[in-house]
């Protein structure tokens, strides 16, 4: 509730002026919360949709007056895909949410003449939160350098085989330095250096257990071990990284998936990009693969080997890529894997079309059953 009482009064100086856009579902923190929260605790207008629609965001802002609109994530780019035309006419001048990636954010903002952004972190189950106040484009939020040592918000060095915290000799975990990726933790103990938030966790105690770290600094202490990988610059904004268990390990190296659909979303038009690793019969780790939602026939595979190549690191370019005809997203819009993720590209069990980065080759070529064959018995090497 605090964090919705600074949106609030950051957003307007008079909250019953507020008429508020919600496309989000209740059940969802930033819906039943952030969005309905204003109207609870300051008499703000809240106007709810039951489903999200990319085509009608600015049609339903402009018919309801709205001034001030929500977001998560992948929204915003669904509403660019589909809101692509100029001077689109509405009332709003400031948008909240979380999620929202560094490539669409200056695009977004610019084109539909948003003067505010507000975006911020946190974790329904979690006690972390970030805000960021000041249209830092990419940021989640800041912490001044002085207060950094006084914060419940760590990032700490952590193994990216196993996920978790790394300790050194005394079996305490070590910070990161500046702009290096470190995991997210939350002071929970009772720790006069802080101002601890609580914790609560799951329903399920063990569930609630296993998210919790000991001895993190010193004997007793406790901090809530988000998942979350971040990384703070040199005057304190923070950044989203990605989520432990997005990313996987190929030639030795560790592959941002968010990274990875990031790039290629913003190269093929913000259509939506899946990232995933897949296992190779003798290969360690797993080669990057990627979904995409395109018809493969209007596809220019060398341009988007060319792009990728200037854009990503080597290790980083998708081996493999799929061609589906709709994403599955989640209740809160985001893009589930699973499934794609277990199919990997066995072409006895996909009927999508595949294409394989062929270094016989040195491009994409469609997936044959020879190929595949190929790959399975290790004659070709990737």
């Amino acid at each position: 509730m605090i964090l919705v009482k600074s949106f609030i009064a950051l957003l307007i100086s008079n909250p019953e002026n507020v008429i508020l856009y919600c496309p989000l579902p209740l059940h969802h923190g930033g819906g039943g919360l952030m969005g309905c929260g204003h109207a609870l605790l300051w008499g703000a207008t809240v106007v709810n949709k039951t489903k999200f629609s990319a085509s009608n965001y600015w049609k339903d802002c402009a018919k309801y007056k709205c001034n001030v609109a929500q977001y998560i994530g992948e929204m915003c780019r669904y509403i660019l895909s589909s809101c692509p035309e100029d001077n689109i006419k509405h009332p709003v001048k400031v948008m909240f949410g979380n999620g929202l990636k560094p490539n669409i954010w200056k695009v977004f903002q610019q084109k539909y003449k948003i003067s505010q952004v507000f975006e911020w972190y946190a974790c329904s189950e979690g006690n972390l939160c970030l805000l960021n106040l000041d249209n830092k484009v990419g940021s989640v939020g800041h912490i001044p350098p002085y207060l950094q040592k006084y914060s419940s918000l760590q990032l700490v060095r952590y193994s990216e085989e196993s996920s978790e915290p790394i300790r050194n000799v005394d079996g305490f975990c070590m910070k990161v330095g500046e702009n290096e990726p470190g995991l997210a933790i939350g002071a929970i103990a009772v720790n006069k250096r802080f101002e601890p938030l609580e914790y609560t966790g799951y329903v399920d105690a063990h569930e609630t257990k296993k998210k919790i770290l000991h001895d993190v600094f010193v004997k007793g202490d406790e901090y809530f071990n988000s998942g979350d990988v971040m990384s703070r610059d040199e005057i304190g904004y923070y950044y989203f990284v990605d989520r432990l268990g997005d990313t996987f390990r190929w030639k030795g190296e560790n592959v941002s998936t968010n990274e990875v659909e990031t790039v290629i979303s913003n190269l093929i038009g913000f259509k939506d990009v899946m990232a995933y690793g897949v296992e190779i019969p003798g290969t360690e780790g797993r080669a990057g693969m990627i979904s995409i939602v395109h018809d493969h026939t209007s596809m220019d595979m060398d341009f988007l080997l060319s792009s990728c190549k200037r854009n990503l690191p080597s290790y980083a370019i998708p081996i493999f890529v799929r061609f589906v005809k709709s994403s599955s997203l989640t209740s809160t819009y985001k893009l589930k894997k699973f499934n794609l993720k277990s199919e990997g590209f066995n072409i006895n069990v996909v009927t999508d079309t595949i294409y394989i980065c062929n270094p016989a080759v040195g491009k994409y070529e469609v997936l044959t059953p020879k190929l595949y064959s190929e790959i399975n018995n290790g004659t070709i090497r990737l």
